[in-house]
């Protein structure tokens, strides 16, 4: 094996992180400014104004990644100076869907970084959206929980509920348990775990979110939501919305994709991100419209 492609890979693992917030500071020094992240493509500029009234911890650890750098100095080895890069830098967006969304890669190792989620369920109104059809409930109970439930390694792993669940199936085979269960209930029997005080945001067009690793943990990978897509509320992490160049996005979902199907949202020719860029701005707060004078 090549020994800088073995002390690159080695000094990627070595800076893994888990995020708390507890270890970060504020992301913009005045509290008139917001925080930016600026991706520089191909194909323009795409400007993403960061929330962290949503999340907050996660903005605050993008921040320190966008400005790199990811690998740290201290773990170089003798040799060629190595350029020191924010984790963006050189990243393509490697997955998309015509009008549905847009992905930036992940800096191998793929699971080098993991992010804490950070969303209120009650925010997003996930404990007001409850099952009241009996095709929804067999549908959420085929698709949802049982693969769920057969993913886990044995019974003991399974959560109180949803035991309590297959007991009544495998006793009545009626799906009635279901109705009037909020979204937000089987959600957490899935182990999404919510926190409360956050403005989190549903995942609308030109919302940007935080590809999830699990319930409860997200990686960097940038995804820009195109359209509406509802059944990702509460499941992904939204941490910002494009200000500037959702045009952009628009374009790249359009590039040809690849005809292979284990990669098929994969662009044949995906579009670069030369580099990124942190910054703070001034945002003046949007006027109401002025009413009309009789």
């Amino acid at each position: 094996m090549d020994v800088t492609a073995f002390t690159l890979s080695t000094m990627s693992v070595m800076c893994a992180v888990v995020v708390r917030g507890a270890d970060l500071v504020t992301p913009c020094e005045s509290d008139s400014d917001r925080p930016f992240i600026v991706l520089v493509t191909e194909e323009g500029e795409i400007s993403i104004e960061l929330l962290p009234e949503a999340a907050p911890s996660a903005v605050e650890r993008l921040a320190h990644l966008v400005e790199g750098p990811i690998f740290l100095p201290e773990l170089s080895q003798p040799g060629p100076e190595r350029e020191l890069v924010g984790y963006y830098d050189g990243l393509v967006f490697d997955e998309a869907l015509r009008g549905g969304f847009v992905s930036t890669a992940l800096r191998p190792p793929a699971r080098a970084v993991l992010i804490e989620t950070e969303v209120d369920a009650d925010a997003l109104g996930l404990d007001q959206q409850k099952i009241t059809a009996r095709d929804e409930a067999m549908y959420v109970w085929q698709h949802e929980l049982m693969p769920y439930q057969n993913s886990l390694p044995d019974d003991s792993q399974v959560p109180p509920r949803l035991m309590e669940w297959l007991q009544t199936w495998s006793t009545t085979f009626d799906i009635e348990f279901l109705i009037g269960v909020s979204r937000k209930e089987i959600n957490e029997v899935l182990g999404y775990r919510y926190r409360t005080g956050l403005d989190s945001l549903p995942v609308t067009r030109g919302a940007v979110s935080l590809e999830p690793s699990s319930p409860q943990w997200s990686t960097p990978r940038l995804t820009i939501a195109l359209k509406r897509i509802s059944d990702q509320d509460g499941r992904r992490m939204v941490i910002g919305r494009v200000a500037e160049g959702l045009e952009i996005a628009d374009l790249i979902s359009t590039r040809r994709l690849s005809p292979h199907k284990a990669v098929q949202h994969r662009p044949l020719v995906p579009v670069k991100i030369f580099k990124a860029r942190f910054e703070c701005r001034v945002v003046e707060p949007e006027k109401p419209e002025a009413e009309g004078v009789n």
